[in-house]
């Protein structure tokens, strides 16, 4: 779990597993969410963006229930 602002973070199994198959270490993944920029789409949908010397970082994910997002993938940009 990993809080920011008001929402509680949860990464699901298979955005750990496309993170590593990437080659995208948890440091970065924890820090784009920490500090990296939200974009909303569509309804229910969260971006998480940081910018690093090897690329950019993309957390994909969805929001549950009250406060609570789940990232359901991690890829380059």
């Amino acid at each position: 779990m990993i809080y920011r602002d008001r929402f509680v973070i949860e990464i699901s199994f298979h955005a750990r597993k496309r993170a590593m198959k990437r080659d995208i270490s948890f440091d970065m993944v924890e820090a784009t969410l920490k500090t990296g920029k939200i974009k909303r789409f569509g309804k229910n949908g969260f971006k998480f963006i940081s910018k690093y010397k090897s690329g950019n970082v993309i957390c994909i994910g969805e929001r549950k229930i009250g406060n609570y997002i789940k990232i359901l993938t991690i890829e380059w940009g």
